[in-house]
């Protein structure tokens, strides 16, 4: 049987699973992301759109950009996802996991948005 992982909003009115292993866990810091999460990153994780399954209630979608958007919990605010148009693939906010510790980030994006005394603390 394949690994499965799951998560969801802090209200718990939107839940999520994966089936079959993520991808590369990253982090991003590019302002729109920042914005997004109202933090100086994203830290995310990859699944493909067929592993995805919305398991309660559906995310609420802000279209963020010609290519991408984002989902959200309309009830609580808490941020899902980002989806780019492209790809056929969501990056879920990996502290919307019900276990973030097993996504440990590869590889970080954005980094010309990167503020700079984060790296000092």
């Amino acid at each position: 049987m394949k690994a499965t992982h799951s998560g969801g909003c802090q209200c718990r009115a939107v839940r999520f699973r994966i089936h079959g292993k993520p991808g590369e866990a990253s982090v991003c810091y590019c302002r729109m992301c920042q914005k997004a999460v109202g933090n100086i990153f994203a830290a995310l994780v990859a699944a493909p759109d067929d592993k995805l399954k919305w398991t309660r209630g559906k995310p609420a979608i802000f279209k963020s950009s010609d290519h991408a958007e984002r989902g959200f919990c309309a009830k609580c605010g808490t941020p899902l996802f980002y989806n780019s148009l492209i790809h056929e693939r969501i990056n879920l906010t990996i502290g919307s996991l019900d276990h973030p510790e097993k996504f440990p980030p590869v590889m970080q994006m954005g980094t010309e948005a990167r503020i700079a005394w984060f790296a000092g603390i």
